[in-house]
């Protein structure tokens, strides 16, 4: 790969919003084209994206001592100037944030002094506002706008941006909304790119609070963790998920990812909820992320197979079209139910993170049995692990489905409307019950992903 290449791989994971994977495309071109300018700023962007800012500023000194670093001299000073930045919004009552947000602002005068570029030019303004100097922060916002107004070109999704944090720095409301809403059109899919957008307004909106209202023409990408039990194998007794209403839970899940804007999603691939909900999310373009927790053949083997010869064809089939499949462990299963719960954990925190880089709040979705027992690494533990610690899942309740499905079997084919929460999931023990399932033979210890 070339550099050029391995910076078009970088942007495309940026824009995005993945820069974890940018980061990884980079220390995979780096280690081939050691002291590339170029790659050494992208290399640069992503590390700063990914919260890594002594990362990022290490690769900008070394993108600056470069003998091709002349043709990006102003970038590089705007990149300094993007990391104190977010150093001075993650800690903005810090004793040192006064001084944090004037380096940052330094870095910006500098870069727009040497290009005139209306972003550092734009960013300089914002810095400004934050530091209560108005009459700075008016005079370059309204000097960017006569930038914006008189070049040729096409305008672009940033030059959009940039109109439209302008116009909020002049007060100009209105102009603002209409400038953000053209750059989101232009934006398309990329999630990434709405994210920076969200993250500059929410940061004026400290100063001029009015900002928040523009968020609403910038919606962010859903970020989605999902669980759910496994279909039954032939001889469980009592049934929780039995085959028949695989077709009552794919229309319920439909339903929610129906509801969503941009989903990126997270989730195992047993046989069941899991493999339901891959395919649902592909049918929608979503982008796929499969947590697998150990090795694929046992995998296959233990959560997969048991469901029968047509779940792994589907299993196969769906990890092919996935955007990324992610091994919790390499390592081979050898009874230890302690990978699954890593396995979930890893899934969550993933969603977590995706989430907060993409400026939107994670969510669960979990298809569940209210009174089924848990297991150490299943839907249950999921369910209350999330409670717990970030918010209340939403939840297709299939002991609900199953009742519907008892009582009128034709009506399973099409569930117009989703099972609400069995009684906010009240039911549920605070902590996973210890009492073994029924197990299904010859599998091994027990039915695994549950």
């Amino acid at each position: 790969m070339t550099p050029g290449e391995a910076c078009e791989s970088i942007r495309t994971h940026l824009a995005r919003g993945a820069p974890w994977d940018a980061c990884d495309a980079f220390r995979e071109a780096i280690a081939n084209h050691p002291g590339d300018a170029e790659l050494l700023y992208w290399g640069a962007l992503a590390h700063a994206r990914a919260g890594a800012g002594s990362r990022a500023h290490a690769l900008l000194d070394e993108a600056q001592e470069s003998p091709q670093s002349s043709t990006r001299l102003a970038d590089i000073l705007s990149l300094r100037g993007r990391l104190w930045k977010d150093a001075f919004a993650r800690a903005p009552e810090h004793p040192a944030a006064t001084a944090t947000a004037q380096r940052a602002r330094d870095e910006y005068l500098a870069a727009y002094a040497l290009a005139r570029d209306q972003y550092p030019g734009v960013n300089a303004a914002t810095l400004s506002m934050l530091l209560g100097d108005c009459d700075a922060a008016r005079a370059l916002a309204s000097e960017v706008a006569g930038l914006l107004a008189a070049q040729a070109a096409a305008a672009t999704c940033w030059d959009h941006a940039t109109a439209g944090e302008a116009a909020l720095l002049l007060g100009a409301l209105d102009r603002a909304r209409e400038s953000y809403a053209a750059a989101r059109a232009l934006a398309a899919q990329d999630a990434g790119t709405i994210a920076t957008m969200r993250r500059q307004v929410n940061l004026l909106s400290r100063v001029i609070p009015r900002a928040c209202k523009l968020l609403e023409v910038l919606p962010a990408a859903d970020v989605l963790a999902f669980a759910g039990h496994m279909i039954d194998a032939p001889d469980r007794s009592p049934p929780r998920f039995p085959a028949a209403l695989a077709p009552a839970v794919a229309a319920a899940i439909r339903e929610r990812l129906a509801r969503m804007h941009l989903p990126v999603v997270y989730t195992s691939a047993a046989c069941g909820a899991d493999l339901i909900f891959v395919e649902a999310a592909l049918e929608i373009g979503a982008e796929v992320n499969v947590v697998l927790p150990f090795d694929r053949g046992d995998f296959m083997r233990t959560s997969v197979a048991p469901g029968g010869d047509g779940w792994v064809a589907r299993f196969d089939h769906a990890l092919s079209r996935v955007a990324r499949v992610i091994m919790a462990t390499e390592e081979r299963y050898l009874d230890d139910d302690v990978l699954f719960e890593h396995a979930a954990m890893l899934l969550e925190g993933l969603c977590v993170l995706r989430a907060a880089q993409l400026e939107t709040s994670p969510l669960l979705l979990c298809v569940v049995d209210a009174a089924a027992p848990g297991r150490v690494g299943g839907t249950r533990a999921s369910y209350e692990r999330w409670a717990r610690t970030v918010g209340t899942p939403e939840v297709i309740d299939l002991q609900r489905i199953r009742s519907q499905f008892e009582s009128d079997p034709r009506a399973t084919g099409s569930v117009a409307t989703p099972a609400p929460p069995p009684r906010s999931m009240e039911a549920l023990p605070s902590t996973p019950s210890a009492e073994p399932g029924p197990l299904s033979v010859p599998r091994p210890q027990r039915t695994l992903k549950t």
